[in-house]
């Protein structure tokens, strides 16, 4: 948690960048291991044996709008299509990328729905605050019609 790094008295910021800088090292030696090993070479094949695992946490958290309860469900969600996709060529005349289309149609969905959500949301928060600075328009000008204006009283209290 970046903020109780920081309220720890860790540079937060620093070790942002470190974390990352890890990362990435760990994840270039890994291919650089997989691809200079010797035993492959490049073909089309070859970036077909590589498992797509990793990109799938981007749909399931997305999904799961980054709830840790609701990564655990979408996630076994998401894999039974995949899984489903796979037996699909066996038993039926279709492909099996279709699962992956239909986790693809998922994930559009998902992130149109939060996107139409959030605007509504915005929408109705602008709305809700128009009347309010309306009235206070409303009633500024009411005051300095009557020529009560609030500065005038107490400039007369004062004087008193």
């Amino acid at each position: 948690n970046r903020h109780a790094a920081k309220y720890a008295g860790i540079n937060d910021k620093r070790n942002i960048v470190l974390s990352m800088v890890i990362a990435g090292a760990l994840a270039s030696a890994g291919g650089c291991l997989y691809f200079l090993s010797g035993n492959t070479e490049f073909y089309w094949s070859t970036y077909m044996s590589l498992p797509a695992d990793g990109f799938n946490g981007i749909p399931v958290a997305l999904l799961a709008s980054n709830n840790p309860i609701g990564v655990i469900f979408s996630s076994l969600f998401l894999r039974y299509i995949n899984a489903g996709g796979s037996n699909l060529s066996a038993q039926t005349p279709f492909n099996e990328y279709v699962s992956e289309l239909i986790v693809a149609m998922i994930i559009y969905f998902a992130g149109f729905s939060k996107f139409i959500k959030e605007r509504l949301a915005r929408r109705t928060a602008e709305k809700a605050q128009a009347p309010l600075s309306a009235s206070d328009a409303n009633d500024s000008s009411a005051d300095s019609a009557d020529g009560n204006d609030d500065g005038d009283a107490h400039a007369e209290g004062d004087e008193e």
